[in-house]
């Protein structure tokens, strides 16, 4: 009966011994449990109770790559908490051979190009929405060697071209050798004209677009533009505006432009008749009414100046243009304890907007 206790005590001492030893043994650790060398067994139920202790060395072994990898990952880890790859930039893809090839390269710019807007949700990703945008135009390219006439990948590139305005003027301008009656590519074509610094031609085209188009008062508008930002010729510009409200008398765009122009051309008078026209057909917008407020202060009106600002406020109390500028009115008139408390307030409104913006 001693014999027999004896026995059961020292075999439940090897059971606890073994239930609780390492697992993860070394291979010449194993390689002796019952004369049996572990690495060495092929087609054995390790299952069975006899290889219990080479089970366990076989799945410490088989993953001991992944359980290094894991350690190196937390080892090497930026953040504890978190770790990002950034995913990598979509590209041109070979595609495959036949009729669609042109069309497949299409697509797949468009495909980068919608990746590029998706990327660009603050200053710091613009080096990605960039380098996309150039991988569109790469695609766009192949896809017009192809297909070397069609309008909507010549059109398309010269859109997402932002690095060769020479290529985008000849990529428009083979278009308009299809189609000389398109006011609109003339205006793309001016454009690009201007980017690339070719005043005279871009010029020519307005010109083009309103001798296509001579009673559009919106053509007009857009050579005045022409001619007070890029050429410095505030006659032109003027005439150009007139011209649009001769044909259109009420048209507020006219109306505004001729007003800037005038303000260019320190003539008060004329841009503050103008403005008020404006107000007259729009009284409940704000901006007219801060850019009338400007012209009164260019001229010397203080009151009116802070009147006009008073009333842009009532009618836009979330604007922190309106708040910035009866700031300067304050300051200028020497009522700055005034002044201060409208910077603050715009300052205020300006991080609201921005956050809202944010947010969107």
């Amino acid at each position: 009966m001693v014999r027999c206790l004896v026995l059961l005590v020292t075999l439940v001492a090897l059971v606890t011994f073994f239930a609780f030893y390492p697992l993860a043994e070394t291979r010449s650790q194993v390689a002796n449990v019952n004369g049996v060398d572990c690495s060495k067994l092929r087609n054995v139920n390790l299952a069975a109770p006899k290889y219990a202790r080479c089970a366990a060395w076989a799945n410490s072994s088989a993953n001991a790559p992944m359980n290094a990898a894991i350690t190196e990952a937390n080892t090497n880890a930026v953040d504890a908490d978190f770790s990002f790859v950034a995913p990598e930039l979509p590209t041109c893809k070979d595609q495959p051979k036949g009729t669609d090839e042109a069309y497949l390269y299409f697509l797949n710019a468009q495909d980068i190009l919608d990746a590029a807007a998706n990327s660009l949700v603050n200053e710091d990703d613009r080096d990605n929405w960039k380098k996309l945008r150039r991988e569109s135009v790469r695609c766009l390219t192949r896809a017009l060697s192809l297909d070397p006439s069609n309008r909507t990948y010549l059109l398309k590139r010269a859109d997402t071209n932002d690095d060769d305005p020479l290529l985008v003027i000849k990529d428009i301008t083979k278009v308009i050798e299809s189609d000389l009656n398109d006011t609109n590519l003339y205006i793309l074509r001016a454009k690009a004209y201007v980017a690339a610094n070719q005043l005279k031609l871009a010029l020519a085209d307005y010109g083009k677009v309103i001798s296509i188009e001579p009673n559009n008062p919106d053509n007009y508008l857009l050579r005045s533009i022409f001619f007070e930002l890029h050429m410095e010729d505030k006659e032109n510009a003027l005439a150009d505006a007139n011209r649009a409200l001769e044909i259109n008398p009420s048209e507020p765009q006219a109306l505004a432009r001729r007003a800037s122009i005038y303000t260019a051309k320190r003539d008060y008078a004329n841009a503050i008749k103008d403005l008020s026209a404006l107000i007259e057909k729009q009284p409940t917008f704000d901006f007219y009414f801060l850019n009338r407020a400007v012209v009164y202060e260019l001229a010397g009106q203080m009151d009116k100046a802070l009147a006009d600002t008073n009333t842009a406020i009532k009618l836009a109390p979330k604007s922190f243009l309106n708040y910035q500028h009866r700031a300067s009115i304050y300051r200028k008139t020497g009522k700055t304890a005034l002044a201060v408390r409208d910077d603050r307030t715009a300052k205020r409104l300006e991080r609201q907007l921005m956050n809202e913006t944010e947010r969107e």
